[in-house]
């Protein structure tokens, strides 16, 4: 019998913030998400943009400057959102089964 995985949504968001969210305010706006997660994507998506900077300067990918000018707007806006978190206040999040639904309702 094949083995079934019961992963949870947010654990396939974390690996590529990018891919889910237009833009890091999108994270902030997001009523589902704790204030922890919104943080730990908000991180995710900067380490993100730091370790393809990082391959950029020893030459392990192509010289793109499209794609580091949008590195460079984006991890500011991170910024931006990371304080916007931090400072704004914390409120309720919804119960845990109301999250998952909307998750997966955005998701389909």
């Amino acid at each position: 019998m094949p083995e079934t995985r019961n992963e949870d949504p947010f654990d396939a968001v974390v690996v590529d913030p990018a891919a889910y969210f237009e833009t890091p305010q999108a994270i902030v706006d997001d009523a589902t998400l704790t204030r922890d997660e919104k943080l730990r994507l908000l991180d995710e998506w900067e380490l993100d943009i730091s370790e393809r900077s990082t391959a950029a300067d020893e030459g392990m990918v192509p010289d793109d400057s499209t794609r580091l000018d949008h590195d460079a707007r984006t991890a500011v806006a991170i910024k931006s959102a990371h304080a916007s978190v931090v400072e704004g206040p914390d409120v309720e999040t919804p119960s845990l089964p109301m999250r998952l639904w909307k998750r997966l309702s955005k998701m389909v």
